[in-house]
């Protein structure tokens, strides 16, 4: 569940998609890992390499400023979400019933990079999407 909430920093936000930047994330993007970094303790830096179709993370954003999000692991099963997003500058913002996160990204081509602080660790949550 921890990474599941993790990896939700790259999840829904609120509003347009590219409005204000030009930048375009429409799409299906498909989570290739996790990088928990710079941890208050070093116990809790990792990377978890997501093996679909038993172990996924897809985001889905929609140029309406919708999203939704598929996390499946295999120990708990299958989850989904949906909620808003959006963008201005390199910042992501996504909400989800009420709650919203913000993450920074690069987009190169075929790959987005969202970059997070988890408050409660300390860590810096790197999270890398395929668009699909």
């Amino acid at each position: 569940m921890a990474l599941m909430l993790s990896v939700s920093v790259a999840m829904v936000s609120c509003g347009d998609d590219d409005s204000e930047t030009g930048i375009s994330i429409v799409g299906t993007w498909n989570a290739v890992d996790v990088t928990r970094i710079n941890c208050t303790s070093a116990d809790d830096n990792s990377t978890v390499t997501l093996d679909c179709p038993s172990f996924c993370f897809v985001f889905t954003y929609n140029s309406d400023g919708t999203a939704s999000s598929t996390y499946t692991d295999p120990n708990s099963g299958t989850s989904t979400g949906t909620g808003t997003y959006t963008i201005s500058g390199n910042s992501l913002t996504q909400c989800e019933s009420g709650d919203c996160e913000t993450s920074t990204f690069v987009l190169n081509g075929s790959t987005l990079v969202l970059t997070s602080l988890e408050e409660d660790s300390g860590c810096s949550v790197v999270v890398t999407l395929i668009k699909s």
